[in-house]
């Protein structure tokens, strides 16, 4: 029917299988694997195609992108590169900001054709030498070994048997990505991993002095620091084991609870205490604190920030 919008869902790959002329604008929104081959098949789909992509994670054509210039940040190199790309596509490229509640905001448009209709052909073939260059580049970092971001030789010399990815080695993302954040690990071995390390950095001792409020001052067991590499090294076999499937690890798992420890240049802590008047007030009234009485006795915040040592 006339006017009638139909969304469908499914794997783009670079071939010639995958263009779309009957279309005036490709939009990438944090395309990934696709978004340095977002102006290519725009290129390749019809004169008057344009594109519209926001870059995210980078990638190149067959690979994960390696940084060109040392001098800049990665994001800021990598928005060169997929400009660079859009330029060899025959693109006027423009640059934008757009308004969103993210750190990766900056969009790429390509409107406006550089060269004329008639000499479509031969932009068509220098995309297929810069394609190629850019391959060979990536396969030889990696058989150097100076690439380690999801290039290995096998992948090079791998064919599909239709033949007709514009590269061989592209892989789309599965459309489930599985969560590796460490979120997923049972509460019961987030427990286990968390007390064991609190218990590691208490062997050693270092008391503070915490304003209250409600009392001149509180005396806190802050523990000691630690790198994360010896901190890893203790734990058990068993928690090497769930960790190793997480990404960022042991690291990984301490940050996602800050309000326990505080991480900085490699080395874990427990944080400073911070604590309300009321709450202290509660955790003295259940250890029957009186000032009148000579007490010593670690409390376990309800924060979870670590022990009182009154």
């Amino acid at each position: 029917m006339r006017g009638q919008h139909v969304t469908t869902e499914g794997v783009v790959e670079p071939s010639d299988k995958n263009l779309f002329p009957e279309y005036d604008w490709l939009i990438g929104n944090h395309s990934d694997e696709l978004t340095p081959w977002l102006p290519v098949i725009a290129a390749k789909s019809k004169y008057s195609t344009s594109f519209f992509v926001i870059p995210c994670c980078a990638h190149d054509f067959d690979c994960k992108y390696k940084r060109r210039d040392a001098g800049i940040s990665q994001y800021a190199d990598y928005i060169s590169y997929i400009k660079e790309i859009g330029e060899v596509c025959g693109f006027q490229m423009w640059e934008d900001k757009l308004r969103i509640p993210s750190t990766k905001r900056v969009c790429l448009i390509g409107q406006e054709r550089m060269h004329n209709e008639y000499e479509t052909s031969h932009i068509l073939t220098n995309i297929d030498n810069f394609v190629r260059n850019r391959n060979e580049v990536n396969a030889k970092l990696s058989l150097n070994g100076e690439s380690k971001d999801g290039f290995s030789p096998e992948d090079f010399h791998h064919t599909r048997d239709d033949g007709a990815l514009w590269s061989s080695n592209f892989k789309a993302r599965d459309r489930l990505q599985p969560v590796r954040n460490c979120t997923w690990l049972t509460e019961d071995t987030k427990r286990d991993i968390i007390n064991t390390v609190v218990n590691i950095l208490l062997e050693k001792k270092h008391i503070v002095e915490v304003e209250t409020g409600c009392l001149p001052y509180v005396v806190w067991d802050q523990g000691g620091r630690m790198n994360l590499g010896t901190l890893a090294k203790r734990l058990g076999q068993q928690q090497l084991s769930a960790l190793k499937k997480e990404c960022g690890g042991l690291q990984t798992l301490l940050r996602n609870h800050k309000n326990i420890f505080s991480i900085a240049n490699g080395d874990v802590g427990l944080q400073a205490a911070l604590m309300e008047s009321s709450i202290l007030f509660s955790l003295l009234r259940r250890a029957k604190w009186s000032p009148h009485r000579n007490l010593a006795k670690r409390i376990v915040s309800s924060r979870g920030r670590g022990h009182l040592l009154l």
